[in-house]
């Protein structure tokens, strides 16, 4: 009783997590997890000339669905054809594929490619568009990629990265320049406050790459409203005023800022758009604003101004982290659940296994078990299999004759004395100590045993569980478990005791499954340690399959396999 209310305690705390995991699940998705691309502009549309899918749905964690081979075909004409659009192909089947897929795909293509110069940038670029959200690491992976590219047009040692190189910024303009300048907005973050706007003016001078159409447009429309809010902030911001009556200004500059920033969270079209912000230069630029917000909020509450005054704008800094700390929240709050949901039903499951699945059924097995007396007086054992009736030995119990008599048990009369039987020597072969023996057509009555499982293959395993059943010493349906201690070409070492007239018996594992046959013991009175020997059930099938191969079972009585 103790034990089903435990599983049902298990399997009740791993239904309510797994339908935690859905409702977040679906809550996410209702709120953005995924969206269809849809430009804000009328008149934009994505670029047609590609021959793949078009935006489709967005996710960062997972692919949304499983990468196809035609994915792979597509992926891999694209970058051998395309190659100069690269990042824009990249962000495709990023929003396409999700970043796990597009990991998927790029180590494909890289290990199946052999072209330098492309496999080259690939892996460069797949730093930072393999990144998924929630994984904290795309500004560093940013820096890495730009740092390699730098590398590679100082050094131009390898010319065919060099030029592809130049090829692809000329190909995507704006995406390659607000990669730049997301870069160097994330610097300026870091710097000492007092020279962030003289930086930030520099940066707004930049020239505006335009057009394209797609992902390159959607690049160049949130890369041109970033460098007006640089502009503006670049005159919103104090300078370098050291004194006490330019203070006022400085916390009013500060409070114009932050307000600034707000207003173009709230309103602007490209950084509002769904799709772009799950790209890793949109998180890239969430992170931009989220580092500046701070500074700039620090800064002011170090001016001794009051927090009621700042708390309207410091609502508008949880807008600015709402997708990279209540989305990515979210998602580790549904993979933590959906975790936990999979770990309460696997302790159910193996509770229930370990107390309640079929184990080895001793009462069972013992009726499948046959006492073997030859004419000249030997005795042994054997087993039934589920093969026609078919009895499995040791050669050396059988010996060289052709036929014994068997003893064995009426499942159909359970208390009735045991049936005696003459059984005929199909099949015996000395060098692998195996026989397989049939009782006779004629003497064949109702109740016979169903017989054993008999595995086919190398089964034993070292240290594996055992069951032995047989008739040693006179005695009858004796059994007795024990371990593998060591395997010898197919051959079982177990530490069990066992006597003359086990051998032939059936060695099972806890499934009840014949694994192999007792053929021996050895006895060493020097520290009284005994072990019996067991062969592999592969040998008798060597012999069953032969039978199986004759048109009659007949035409191979008594016959020795050479």
């Amino acid at each position: 009783m103790i034990a089903y209310t435990i599983i049902g305690f298990l399997a009740l705390l791993g239904t309510l997590c797994g339908a935690m995991a859905l409702m977040l699940a679906y809550q996410g998705r209702q709120s953005g997890w995924s969206a269809e691309y849809q430009p804000p502009e009328e008149g934009v549309e994505v670029d047609e000339d590609a021959e793949h899918a078009p935006l489709s749905k967005v996710t960062d964690d997972v692919a949304l669905r499983e990468v196809t081979d035609d994915d792979i075909a597509q992926f891999q004409r694209l970058v051998d054809e395309e190659a100069p659009k690269l990042l824009q192909h990249l962000i495709r089947y990023r929003l396409q594929v999700g970043a796990a897929g597009l990991k998927t795909l790029g180590e494909f293509y890289l290990t199946a490619s052999s072209k330098h110069a492309r496999n080259r940038l690939l892996e460069i670029f797949l730093k930072l568009y393999a990144v998924r959200i929630g994984d904290g690491s795309p500004e560093a992976a940013l820096k890495d990629v730009l740092q390699e590219i730098k590398r590679l047009e100082e050094q131009n040692t390898d010319e065919g990265p060099h030029q592809l190189l130049l090829e692809i910024k000329r190909a995507s303009p704006a995406q390659t320049s607000l990669l730049y300048l997301l870069s160097d907005l994330l610097e300026v973050t870091e710097s000492n406050h007092k020279t962030i706007k003289d930086k930030l003016k520099n940066l707004s001078a930049q020239a505006v790459p335009s057009g394209g159409q797609g992902v390159e447009e959607a690049m160049s429309r949130l890369l041109s409203e970033l460098t007006e809010l640089v502009g503006q902030l670049s005159k919103t911001l104090p300078g370098k005023q050291k004194q006490e009556k330019a203070k006022e200004t400085r916390r009013q500059r500060l409070e114009k800022s932050l307000k600034v920033i707000q207003d173009w969270a709230d309103s602007c079209p490209a950084f509002k758009d769904a799709t772009i912000k799950r790209t890793p230069e949109g998180m890239l630029a969430q992170k931009f604003l989220d580092k500046l917000w701070r500074k700039l909020d620090k800064l002011l509450t170090k001016s001794n101004r009051a927090s009621r005054q700042i708390q309207a704008v410091a609502v508008s800094s949880q807008t600015l982290r709402a997708t990279m700390e209540e989305t990515g929240g979210r998602y580790k709050s549904v993979i933590a659940l959906s975790a936990l949901a999979i770990i309460f039903y696997s302790l159910a499951g193996a509770l229930w296994l370990y107390l309640f699945s079929s184990r080895f059924e001793v009462g069972k097995a013992l009726e499948n078990i046959v006492q073997i007396e030859t004419p000249a007086g030997g005795r042994g054992t054997g087993f039934f299999i589920n093969q026609g009736n078919l009895i499995v030995s040791n050669h050396h119990v059988v010996s060289s004759f052709k036929e014994v008599t068997v003893k064995v048990k009426n499942i159909a009369k359970p208390d009735s004395q045991l049936d005696t039987f003459t059984a005929e020597i199909l099949f015996s072969n000395s060098a692998d100590d195996t026989a397989v023996l049939r009782v006779k057509s004629s003497e064949i009555i109702a109740g016979l045993p169903d017989g054993f499982q008999m595995e086919r293959g190398d089964a034993f395993k070292i240290g594996q569980t055992v069951h032995i059943l047989g008739n040693p010493v006179g005695l009858t349906d004796i059994y007795t478990q024990g371990r593998v201690m060591k395997i010898v070409d197919r051959t079982a070492l177990m530490d069990v005791k066992i006597g003359p007239g086990n051998s032939g018996g059936p060695v099972c594992d806890d499934r009840g499954f014949v694994i192999g046959i007792t053929t021996a013991y050895a006895k060493h009175y020097e520290g009284s340690f005994d072990y019996g020997i067991a062969i592999s059930a592969e040998k008798a099938w060597r012999l069953i399959d032969q039978i199986k191969l004759r048109e009659s079972l007949k035409l191979g009585s008594g016959a020795e396999t050479k």
